[in-house]
């Protein structure tokens, strides 16, 4: 399956079935305290906050199972909390994205972990940590995995979300990969840091970021070089299929066991705050991978889909629609970047025309170019400018129409009947054309001998 793009991604998005899914982690209560600074404590050189409102979210590997949740995806969660009111808030939660609390172990040995961020105006002043550092028991670790083991035939993916606050023991890890690897389940990795690749043997993907990698390797990651040679060294470590090394700022590169490799650029966005977006991350690529998508498909959207989250303050689970929402008529500058961000593999293909009231044979015909199909639609200025006439369909309506038709990628609105600067721009790798428009002039066959573009001909 080729990576999809323009309306083919919504097309894809929208087949997204939202399987039976498992995440194993550490849950965790996310508290937002807000509140108004307006002097400085007489007892110390500190802020006083007035609390005016507080909120709760769900932190850890309890935000992944709801961002699988919220994709749609029928989601159990396995972790431990405490046996105390924030577990209460906690699991109801998670209830209310209906994810399955059923497998939680609720003990008094593990208190409910608390993360509380004081914030006043978007800005964080500090953060107050409620945990203990306890693993799971022998016995609970025992009743996990047996529970896990006679239900892994419901699953079509699993999520390890290790944050290293002792749910995800080494023995339980390798119990539930080498469960998912008998039974041709895929499992994802978000792993903890400082934990060595190799306690993650066997799983289908890691998602290291850039200081856990670095941390492995035991090298800085400033250059693709470093990335590729880092990458090289975690994915033999693990053994593991393919990694997803995120790199902030620099996007996320796709690294195959077999040295295949792809990178994601990142998505240009005003970030409010970066809390839960590899949890995003995780659970999007997880979703995808259960529904059967490849590791290039899940990549690219679980790289968007982290982007868009660190729009938001806090975690903040989504469904696609939010997450990959965007209107298709698009400028010929959005198209040349977004092929350029994304790395997509698909031959772009190209055809400007006037669309006005066009055959249904006409449509059929172009429908059957397989490809990332850019529409380049005449203006009414255009056409009156090159004819004499103002077509009988306006340029909204047109539009209106193509945007009903999936086979096309990209509708943009141009202002020349000469396709010339366009083909330039896009360097499209064929150009569709009326047979009844005959040879092309010298421009357009200069452009299009330029950019080395096939031309077909259409009735």
């Amino acid at each position: 399956m080729t990576t999809p793009t323009g309306r083919k991604l919504l097309t894809v998005l929208n087949r997204l079935t939202g399987q039976k899914v498992a995440v194993f982690g550490d849950i965790m209560l996310d508290q937002y305290t807000w509140g108004d600074v307006s002097r400085i404590s007489p007892e110390a050189p500190i802020p006083v906050v007035n609390v005016t409102q507080t909120e709760y979210r769900n932190g850890g590997a309890a935000s992944a199972a709801c961002n699988l949740a919220a994709l749609g995806c029928d989601t159990d969660l396995y972790g431990i909390a405490g046996t105390d009111p924030h577990a209460d808030t906690l699991t109801a939660g998670l209830q209310t994205y209906r994810v399955c609390t059923d497998q939680i172990l609720y003990r008094d040995y593990f208190p409910t972990i608390v993360k509380n961020r004081v914030l006043t105006h978007r800005q964080q002043l500090l953060r107050i940590d409620y945990e203990r550092s306890t693993e799971l028991t022998s016995k609970d670790e025992a009743d996990v995995i047996r529970a896990f083991e006679a239900k892994i035939s419901q699953y079509r993916a699993v999520l390890l979300s290790d944050y290293r606050k002792g749910f995800l023991t080494p023995g339980l890890t390798r119990a539930v990969i080498e469960i998912c690897r008998a039974h041709n389940v895929p499992v994802v990795v978000d792993p903890g840091r400082g934990v060595p690749p190799e306690t993650y043997a066997g799983a289908t993907a890691l998602k290291p970021n850039r200081s856990e990698a670095s941390h492995i390797t035991g090298k800085i990651i400033d250059s693709p070089d470093d990335a590729l040679e880092a990458a090289a060294k975690i994915v033999s470590l693990a053994n593991a299929d393919f990694i997803t090394l995120s790199l902030d700022k620099d996007g996320v590169l796709l690294y195959h066991k077999n040295g295949g490799h792809t990178f994601y650029s990142a998505q240009q966005h005003e970030v409010y705050d970066v809390t839960g977006a590899g949890d995003t991350f995780a659970a999007v690529l997880t979703a995808f991978l259960a529904d059967g998508f490849p590791a290039e498909v899940s990549s690219c959207l679980a790289n968007i889909a982290a982007g868009e989250s660190v729009t938001h303050m806090g975690r903040h689970p989504a469904g696609t629609q939010e997450y990959f929402s965007g209107n298709q008529d698009v400028s010929p500058e959005d198209i040349r970047d977004a092929r350029a961000h994304y790395r997509f593999p698909l031959p772009l293909v190209f055809i400007s025309d006037t669309f006005d009231n066009p055959s249904a044979g006409f449509i059929n015909a172009v429908s059957r170019f397989e490809g990332d199909l850019t529409v380049a639609v005449t203006t009414d200025e255009a056409i009156y400018r090159a004819s004499g006439a103002y077509p009988k369909i306006n340029q909204e309506l047109r539009l209106r129409l193509l945007s009903g038709f999936d086979f096309i990628s990209w509708l943009v609105l141009t202002d020349d009947a000469d396709p010339s600067g366009l083909i330039r721009m896009l360097r499209p790798d064929t150009v569709i054309m009326r047979q009844q428009s005959g040879a092309p002039g010298k421009e357009l066959a200069d452009a299009l001998n330029e950019v080395q573009a096939k031309v077909e001909y259409i009735d």
